[in-house]
């Protein structure tokens, strides 16, 4: 059973109308229509999936600044959206016009905002779901309910190749305080971080559709649903996936069920990413 929110009220009392996805395939993009694949040219006309990320107005996706850092020329990438297949040569795709970065004088920020040449039809549509930042919902009137990450990233480690069907796998939130403890175990207190309210962390969740993130998976949304209690449900993003850790056992070997999932937080440039959107 879920833990009792501060009211004294479970999570599946507050938010009745999630719905909830047994397995982690998705089926029909507009479960997820936010969600849009980064590809990057390998030959003159063949484009292939790196990085994923959110797709919060038609025309700007955030994602994360690491994907970029390879010195590319910026019209060796595209924007694939509204599909579950990152190999649809049908599927609407628009060029890079812009990648901003956030100024890091407070610290280390891996998040990217990236303006498209061309809008992705799919958030003009009515039914499209559109991501909320924290400040866009009353904070003190929500509570946060089931949480997702969403990507083509590996099936495992052996592998190498992400996938090319969109998958979805529930995560569970851990407090930042905690995220941080873990970040300067597995660094050898040697953070890339210095303050906890940077980056937001969450663990494998609880379900049949629970799962990690993985390689192939940087830059895409971590998002959870969040309630009033009275039936509106909202979509939040806590960040493009950033990095991770895989705990080992007593005789080192990895654990992958338990890998921890960083993202950076996008709270904390909430007033940058809305004045570059209205420029």
């Amino acid at each position: 059973s879920r833990p009792p929110s501060e009211e004294g009220h479970s999570v599946d009392e507050l938010c009745p109308n999630v719905r909830i996805h047994e397995g982690v395939n998705v089926s029909n993009i507009m479960e997820v229509p936010f969600v849009v694949s980064i590809q990057r040219r390998i030959s003159p006309n063949l484009f292939a999936h790196f990085c994923g990320g959110a797709l919060i107005r038609p025309h700007w996706v955030i994602s994360a600044k690491h994907c970029f850092q390879q010195q590319r020329s910026i019209d060796s990438y595209r924007i694939v959206g509204g599909t579950i297949d990152s190999e649809d040569t049908k599927a609407e795709s628009s060029e890079i016009a812009d990648i901003l970065y956030p100024d890091e004088q407070s610290g280390s920020h891996d998040i990217a905002l990236l303006r498209l040449k061309s809008p992705l039809t799919i958030a003009q549509r009515e039914d499209f779901q559109q991501l909320k930042l924290a400040s866009d919902v009353a904070a003190n009137k929500y509570h946060s309910c089931h949480c997702f990450a969403a990507g083509w990233g590996v099936d495992s480690l052996d592998s190498g190749q992400p996938m090319r069907y969109l998958k979805r796998a529930r995560l569970s939130m851990k407090f930042p305080k905690k995220c941080y403890e873990e970040h300067l175990y597995h660094t050898g207190n040697f953070p890339l971080y210095e303050d906890p309210s940077l980056y937001h962390c969450f663990e494998r969740g609880e379900g049949e559709d629970r799962g990690v993130t993985m390689e192939g998976d940087s830059g895409s949304p971590v998002y959870c649903h969040v309630t009033d209690g009275t039936g509106r449900v909202d979509a939040v993003l806590y960040g493009p996936v950033s990095f991770g850790y895989y705990p080992e056992d007593a005789n080192g070997v990895t654990i992958m069920a338990d890998k921890m999932t960083y993202t950076s937080n996008p709270q904390i440039h909430a007033d940058w990413i809305r004045k570059n959107m209205k420029q």
